[in-house]
């Protein structure tokens, strides 16, 4: 007998679920995103892989989920202002890059935008 497995994709906009169930069959459901609280999203689309019979909760034995819901918000610049602090000689480290480029020996390299607006530095 197979185990019962969810896969779980939260969107910005919905919210998709996979089922494969003991028995083989394939399910779906997509609902809506919830981004006051993920979670929610998720419990209904749950609540509509079990409410249709073919799932019982307790034979669930793996959920795997991932999320763009992070990456939109870098991309789309609405992610909570936060802060690096480091230490002295340190204050460059997110535009060195570890030093990975396309081209090793290449000086010049156009590097992406590092959503970096402000920079505050502070000598203690």
């Amino acid at each position: 007998m197979m185990e019962t497995r969810i896969g779980i994709d939260i969107g910005g906009t919905f919210t998709d679920l996979v089922c494969l169930n003991a028995a083989g069959r394939l399910l779906r459901a997509k609902v809506l995103s919830t981004p006051e609280d993920y979670s929610l999203g998720i419990a209904t689309g749950l609540e509509a892989i079990v409410g249709n019979g073919s799932v019982r909760i307790t034979e669930i034995a793996q959920i795997m989920h991932g999320t763009t819901v992070a990456t939109n918000a870098i991309l789309e610049g609405k992610g909570a202002r936060v802060a690096l602090v480091t230490t002295q000689g340190f204050r460059d480290v997110l535009e060195i890059r570890r030093l990975r480029r396309p081209r090793r020996y290449r000086l010049k390299v156009n590097a992406p935008d590092s959503r970096r607006r402000s920079t505050i530095a502070l000598q203690c």
